[in-house]
C-alpha cells in the first residue's frame, strides 16, 4: 500500500530505522518537509480509536510478517478503516521511543490529499 511515512524529528528518524531497518541504501540524508494536512487520525489517543472501532496495537504489528504469513497486515485493516471515516493519514506512536511519532500520509499532493514540500534549507 502506498505510504509516506515521515517523522516528526531526527530523534524520530533514527528510531524509525532500528523497527524498518531491513534492505536500504548505504548512505542516507535526512530532509525537512512541510506538511499541510487535515483529517490525521492520531493513534495516540487510544480511547478515541477504539470508539473508532480501531485498536491502535493493529497498527503496531510487524506488517512484513503478517504479509508474507497471511497475505494482509493488521495494519493495513487499520488504515481501511481510518480511510473509510474520512482520514488522510494517522500519527503513529513511534515502537521504539516512547514520547516520539511519525506521520503516515495515505495520499500525499493529489487534490483533496495532504500536500508535502521539500522545505528550503
Amino acid at each position: 500500500m502506498p505510504t509516506l511515512y515521515l517523522s516528526a524529528s531526527r530523534s524520530g528518524v533514527a528510531a524509525a530505522l532500528i523497527k524498518h531497518g531491513g534492505d536500504r541504501a548505504a548512505e542516507l540524508e535526512v530532509l525537512t518537509f512541510t506538511v499541510t494536512a487535515q483529517r490525521i487520525a492520531d493513534l495516540r489517543d487510544v480511547a478515541a480509536m477504539r470508539r473508532l472501532g480501531v485498536d491502535p496495537k493493529d497498527a503496531a504489528g510487524d506488517w512484513q510478517r503478517e504479509t508474507a504469513e497471511t497475505g494482509t497486515a493488521r495494519s493495513w485493516r487499520v488504515r481501511r478503516a481510518l480511510e473509510r471515516i474520512g482520514a488522510t493519514g494517522l500519527i503513529d506512536p513511534s515502537c521504539k521511543a516512547p514520547g516520539l511519532w511519525h506521520l503516515a500520509l495515505f495520499e500525499w499532493n493529489v487534490e483533496g490529499a495532504p500536500t508535502v514540500q521539500l522545505a528550503t534549507p
